[in-house]
């Protein structure tokens, strides 16, 4: 058994904030027709998330095949609400946004895991980008 005095002491971590865990900002999409956005993207999304409690969802079906989202506290007949508060997961339901533009989720070729991106788009501004032909793959 070594001494304490023999310990290296080479593997100390020091937090950058106070119970804050980084972590990889998701987006996972159901068969169901759920989107959740988990709290990292929550935390990445900060600015874009103050005071919305709706979102508006687009879809591009061309190259980029991708899920536009654009966060807003005003209701509109294209808005969705956006569930949960706090700390954890919010998510969205967003089955029939998908039944109407004819995405095919059940069996879905997109239900998984992606990683949103902020993108200025013309005409619309920043929104948060679920590319659907760059999904997650487990490690």
């Amino acid at each position: 058994m070594a001494k304490k005095a023999d310990y290296k002491w080479d593997n100390i971590i020091t937090p950058t904030k106070r119970g804050y865990r980084p972590g990889e900002p998701i987006a996972a999409i159901s068969s169901r027709g759920m989107i959740t956005l988990n709290r990292y993207f929550l935390n990445h999304a900060k600015k874009q998330l103050e005071g919305a409690n709706k979102v508006i969802l687009r879809y591009s079906p061309t190259k980029p095949r991708a899920i536009i989202m654009q966060f807003t506290d005003v209701k509109q007949d294209n808005t969705l609400s956006l569930a949960g508060k706090g700390r954890g997961n919010r998510t969205i339901s967003a089955k029939g946004f998908f039944n109407h533009q004819d995405v095919n989720i059940i069996p879905s070729e997109i239900e998984g895991k992606y990683v949103p991106k902020l993108t200025k788009i013309p005409k619309i501004g920043n929104c948060w980008i679920i590319d659907l032909d760059e999904k997650k793959t487990s490690e």
